[in-house]
């Protein structure tokens, strides 16, 4: 098995959600680009929080994360319930 070296930004959001007892994971485009020894664009995460508990989370260490995707000075959409 490969070893891969995920960005920084990355790693944090993995470890801040596993240190909040859920579950983290990198998918996606990433996965295969690595597989296929190319450069992924972008990183995406699944998770088994909530949308809710993922903003909450992250709300008190957007800028401990210090990245474009999880910069204090952007806004977060949290889509409304339905």
């Amino acid at each position: 098995m490969t070893n891969y070296n995920f960005p920084n930004q990355v790693l944090k959001a993995l470890t801040l959600l596993e240190q909040n007892n859920y579950e983290a994971v990198v998918v996606g485009g990433a996965v295969r680009d690595l597989f296929l020894n190319k450069e992924p664009h972008d990183y995406d995460i699944a998770t088994n929080a909530t949308v809710e508990e993922m903003y909450e989370i992250f709300n008190n260490k957007l800028k401990e994360l210090n990245s474009d995707a999880f910069s204090a000075e952007k806004e977060i959409d949290i889509p409304e319930d339905s």
